[in-house]
């Protein structure tokens, strides 16, 4: 095992020296694009455009576990493709399809078929601005409710992915389609300050229960589209308060380190019910419905010592969560195991002076009703800017415990791109 890691890390420093030596002129952080974007004019002014965006994630796995083999794994964790047009000040869309977790377990003779990943649209929504407080969208949408994580873009993370268990998804997969949701959504901002975001959504039909237990053991059992009477919404919102310099709210997508570029302090708040969104049979015989409802607060904070973060940059982030998703209820989700219970989320960095090395420290506990499913997790890296986030290299340790048993252990190395 330890051969195996002492190898990965030398993996990670060469691969990320080899990248130094062939990129292009550095140019300062935070300056996102050391390049002209790919923007394409709709008007004389540049005010009506579409915005063309691509990110690529490659991952190299070792397991470092003691019964596991010396293979390191080879996976495209995400491959993105996305636009935004800009029509006029007072209307817009955005589009996102693109591929997730494309490994030798999964891939497809010819890639058209099998369990194999796919390309699949993640986003389809319009919007339409009447002011600063409200703008109101429709479709296939990102904007959601419980907590910043549960909005983050996989552009910018300061770790090298979102933490494990993904219980700030806690609905992935189940009600929606990727963390995505078919509905309303209705967001702004007051005095610049002040941001939120509101939205109510069909859940997805078809992909989870469709029966209650009948042995009378009291499991819930969760999911809307599970219930007879139909017409069920997901109801959740995420308000935020900046303290210091202001964060836009053109995409759902929050940033996850502005590596100097921002001074923040935010506090936030949010939440998500599904009302009779998990049913129980604990007689065997009469069903018994439970509201689903999960509160989160958190806070962010990015100090920047020196003129943007030329002494370096402390980042925080930390984030408790509340979940009820009915008596003794667990998420049966492998990548989620959220369950009725409460979840501690904290993560701390450092960018040094210099802006090219970050060492981080991410933990999430968890304590549930359900107690097979209690455990930690702990993450710990080092980022590589080779030019901001447009072009990194990540190399993380990686751990689950799960009920006092230790599930997975990991070195992950990710190289990641962005124009």
């Amino acid at each position: 095992m330890l051969i195996r890691l002492l190898f990965s890390v030398v993996l990670f420093f060469s691969g990320a020296l080899c990248l130094t030596a062939q990129a292009a002129p550095e140019v300062p952080i935070p300056k996102t694009f050391p390049y002209k974007p790919m923007k394409l004019n709709l008007n004389e002014d540049g005010s009506a455009f579409v915005r063309f965006l691509t990110w690529q994630q490659f991952w190299a796995v070792s397991d470092l576990r003691e019964d596991a083999d010396n293979r390191i794994q080879s996976s495209i964790r995400r491959s993105r493709f996305a636009f935004l047009s800009k029509f006029s000040p007072k209307f817009q869309i955005f589009m996102q399809f693109g591929l997730n977790s494309l490994d030798p377990n999964n891939l497809d003779a010819l890639g058209n078929g099998g369990d194999g990943p796919q390309m699949f649209l993640h986003d389809a929504w319009g919007e339409y601005n009447f002011n600063k407080y409200v703008q109101v969208g429709y479709g296939l949408h990102y904007w959601q409710g419980l907590s910043r994580m549960s909005n983050l873009s996989t552009i910018n993370l300061m770790t090298l992915d979102a933490t494990r268990p993904f219980v700030h998804w806690n609905d992935i997969g189940l009600t929606n389609q990727f963390a995505r949701k078919l509905g309303l959504y209705v967001k702004g901002t007051f005095g610049d300050a002040f941001n939120y975001r509101v939205a109510i959504s069909d859940p997805r039909m078809g992909g989870g229960l469709s029966e209650a237990p009948s042995d009378g053991t009291g499991t819930a059992q969760y999911g809307a589209w599970s219930l007879p009477d139909g017409g069920k919404r997901i109801y959740e919102g995420y308000f935020s308060y900046s303290f210091w310099d202001t964060e836009g709210n053109a995409l759902p997508f929050y940033v996850g380190s502005y590596l100097g570029g921002k001074k923040i302090f935010n506090l936030g708040a949010g939440f998500y019910a599904v009302p009779k969104g998990s049913v129980s049979n604990p007689s065997g015989e009469t069903l018994d419905y439970h509201n689903v409802t999960h509160l989160s607060v958190d806070a962010f904070l990015e100090l920047p010592f020196g003129e943007k973060g030329a002494n370096g940059m402390l980042h925080a982030y930390t984030a408790y969560y509340n979940f009820d998703y009915g008596p003794n209820q667990s998420n049966t989700n492998v990548a989620v195991r959220a369950a009725t219970g409460s979840v501690f989320y904290g993560e701390l960095g450092y960018l040094l002076p210099g802006k090219k090395v970050m060492p981080y420290l991410s933990y999430q506990t968890r304590d549930y009703e359900a107690e097979a499913t209690d455990g930690n997790s702990i993450n710990a890296g080092v980022n590589y800017f080779i030019s901001g986030h447009n072009m990194k290299v990540t190399g993380e340790y990686h751990g689950i415990n799960i009920n006092e048993e230790v599930n997975q252990q990991q070195f992950r190395l990710q190289f990641h791109f962005f124009m």
